[in-house]
């Protein structure tokens, strides 16, 4: 593991664990055995080193999602593993940490929103082609509106859009990993036909 990624683990570790306001470059470095100044050759601000871990995690699990769905597996497998991936890489990131990111969300959301529309609507698109050539997709089905339906249920839970206003009395007690998973769940089914949907639950099971 290089260096920049090194620090970016370390700093996601932490800022999972402490926030941002009590997350420290000091404890960073201490942790890696290295100096402040060496961080600080890599990421110019404390604020980069915030915005550069979101986009890391971000594009550590999308290439996990890559290897699945350019795998020769069928389209039933992918969706599950899919899932299983979005869960396990997530599992490590909690509500309160995503609204201290959205903190810096204006910058945030420059950099992340430009990947994900790549990254997701590509890798999306290729799961709906499969899908269709195996004659697992519900007829009539209209890509476009599955490619939104998919953006908006990530970026609800990556971005927290209507999370971030719920009441603080609230306590949700499900994970975000989980709350996603159950999303993308009916979503998946809602575009497989139903011998897609059999064989789905099957596996899901």
């Amino acid at each position: 593991m290089e260096k920049k990624e090194r620090i970016l683990a370390e700093a996601f570790k932490q800022l999972s664990n402490k926030g941002i306001q009590a997350t420290k470059v000091e404890d960073i470095a201490s942790a890696l055995q290295m100096s402040k100044k060496t961080i600080y050759l890599l990421f110019r601000t404390k604020e980069e080193i915030v915005l550069q871990t979101g986009l890391w995690k971000l594009k550590s699990i999308a290439t996990k999602a890559q290897y699945i769905v350019a795998s020769d597996s069928t389209i039933i497998e992918k969706l599950i593993l899919y899932i299983d991936c979005i869960y396990t890489n997530l599992s490590d990131v909690s509500l309160p940490m995503i609204n201290n990111f959205l903190s810096k969300r204006e910058k945030a959301d420059d950099m992340m929103t430009d990947y994900l529309h790549l990254a997701v609507f590509e890798r999306f698109n290729s799961l709906l082609e499969q899908a269709e050539s195996e004659g697992r997709l519900k007829a009539n089905t209209d890509h476009k509106s599955n490619l939104i339906m998919y953006w908006e249920t990530l970026s609800t839970f990556l971005f927290a859009r209507p999370i971030k206003s719920l009441p603080k009395s609230l306590k949700l007690d499900v994970p975000i990993s989980q709350m996603l998973c159950n999303q993308l769940i009916n979503l998946f089914r809602g575009f497989l036909n139903t011998k897609g949907i059999e064989e789905f639950d099957k596996e899901l099971t």
